[in-house]
This record gives structure tokens, sequence and C-alpha cells, in this order.
């Protein structure tokens, strides 16, 4: 991801330099052409180790790392080049706290709070509703998106939803895709009108990740036949809902999604799906043995 944000950012560079010049719509055409065709011819290429010059440069390198000291030094030297790097002050606030979940929260917290002050003083919120569409929100979009995770985990539910809430608020077209964040974590709040909202606010979406928490929040409710009638949606858009409310109903839901840590990177109609929905907010499923001994048999009817 961050690869390809390097490539916008030269096509945006080269547009500025074009458009003092009076541009036209071919000419700019051609500008994007030339840099997609660059990165093109030098994807697989051996590139030739060049000196580190930029936060993104030593942000990369520790990425591509697995030695967790080398890592670190990157990090630091990234953040000391750009202080506000906040893709490698996340990393390196992971890194030393990895054990301490409770600084882990409180630190990010803490360089959130520096990273909103300078936001503010660039004028980024003047653009709300459009952020992520500006290459430079894209690393403070990330930092709040891992610091609702973060609360999330430790069972700061309502500062998670007020964070994934704000993160809306700023990014419409929801590019992270908090959405489905929320509406995991209104179901394990039981808050029926803020989900009922949520999902007409983006059009009703037939998504797993929405259907079968919001299913879960009726059923919590008693509201038995909307419940089933989103049972049986998910059951027909994917061919391992059964399967997947069984292993819920067994209590060993954790077997599934090891192996499977990034909610981002599924497939849509099968397990990967279901995997994605739990890794939304394992803790609306811990408990759900019930539910899906429920759910099974509104399927089998």
């Amino acid at each position: 991801m961050r690869e390809m944000e390097s490539v916008y950012k030269e096509i945006q560079k080269r547009l500025d330099e074009l458009s003092a010049q009076g541009a036209s719509e071919e000419a700019v055409r051609r500008v994007i052409q030339e840099v997609m065709m660059e990165y093109n011819a030098n994807l697989g290429k051996q590139k030739e180790p060049s000196e580190p010059q930029t936060a993104e440069d030593y942000l990369m390198l520790a990425g591509e790392t697995e030695n967790e000291v080398q890592k670190r030094k990157y990090l630091e030297k990234a953040l000391k080049l750009d202080p506000n790097c906040y893709d490698a002050t996340c990393e390196l606030l992971q890194l030393r706290y990895a054990h301490d979940p409770m600084k882990l929260v409180k630190e990010t917290g803490k360089a959130l709070e520096k990273a909103d002050e300078h936001m503010q003083e660039e004028g980024y919120f003047e653009d709300m509703g459009d952020f992520w569409l500006i290459f430079e929100t894209r690393p403070y979009m990330r930092m709040k998106h891992f610091y609702m995770r973060v609360l999330a985990e430790l069972g700061m539910i309502g500062q998670a939803i007020r964070e994934a809430e704000r993160m809306l608020e700023l990014c419409e077209n929801d590019n992270l895709g908090v959405r489905y964040n929320l509406m995991s974590y209104y179901a394990l709040t039981v808050r029926e009108e803020e989900a009922k909202k949520l999902y007409e606010h983006y059009d009703e979406e037939e998504l797993a990740r929405f259907l079968l928490p919001l299913s879960e929040l009726y059923y919590r409710n008693n509201e038995l036949r909307k419940a089933s009638d989103l049972v049986r949606k998910v059951n027909r858009e994917n061919k391992d809902f059964k399967r997947f409310l069984k292993m819920l109903e067994k209590g060993d839901i954790g077997e599934l999604a090891a192996g499977f840590d990034d909610a981002e990177y599924y497939q849509i109609g099968d397990m990967s799906e279901l995997a994605a929905c739990f890794l939304d907010c394992p803790s609306l499923y811990m408990n759900s043995d019930m539910y899906a001994e429920w759910a099974l048999g509104v399927l089998q009817k």
C-alpha cells in the first residue's frame, strides 16, 4: 500500500510542475503513463542498494528486516528525520510495548493527540470527509485505525466506537473499512439504532461483515424474525457459513482465525470472509454458542 502511495506522490509532484506551465489534458495523461511505466518496468528488478535519505526510505527498510533490533533503529531514524511519520510511530510503539497493552494504548493515545495538533496546524481538518483522498492524511488515518483496534482488543469498546465514528466523519468513503468494525462494535454493545443508521448509510451493503453482526444484534434484542432473515442472506452468499456456525457453536472459533491475521485480505463467499468478520471484533463471537445453535436451527427449517 505504501509503495503505491509513493507512486501517486511522484505523479502528483510531476503534475504540480506541469500545472505551472498550463499543461493540457493530453500532457497530464502522458505524465501518468510515464510514471506507471517506470513503476512497472522496475517490478521484480533487483534494486541497487542506495543510502536511505528520507523517513520513507527508513520505514521501507524497517518493513524488510526481520531483525527486531535493526527494525527499531530504522524506525527511530525515520522519526528523527520526520517526527510526523505516523506509520513509523505506530510500528515503534508496537515493538516497545508488545507485552504491555495498557502502556501501548496510553502511549498511542498521546501520540495521536500530537498528531491531531499537527493536522490542525496544517489545515487538513478543513477537508473533513475527504481524508485519504489527500495522501498526507493517510498515515494519520492508519494511526487512528491502529488506536481503534488496540482499544477494542482491550475491551474499551466505547472509546473504540468514538474513534471509528470520527474516522467515518473524516473519510466518508471509508477506505480502511472501519464501518465493518463499527457494525461489530454496535452489535457487541447492542446499539440497534446506530447500527441501523450505519447499515442504511452504506446502502444496506449485502456483505457478511455487515449482515452477520447485525443479525447477532437482532438476536440479542430478541428480534428473531429480523435476525433469521439476515442469517438466511448470509447463508445464500457464503458457502461456508454453516461450517462457521458449527465452529462457533463448539467454541473453537479461535482456530478459524489462526493463520488469518488480516481482515483486509479475504475472498467474498468463503471461510476467509467469515474469518474477517471474526477479526473485526473477536469479543462479539467469543460467547456466541447459543446464537450459533439458534442460527443453525433457522437454516434447517
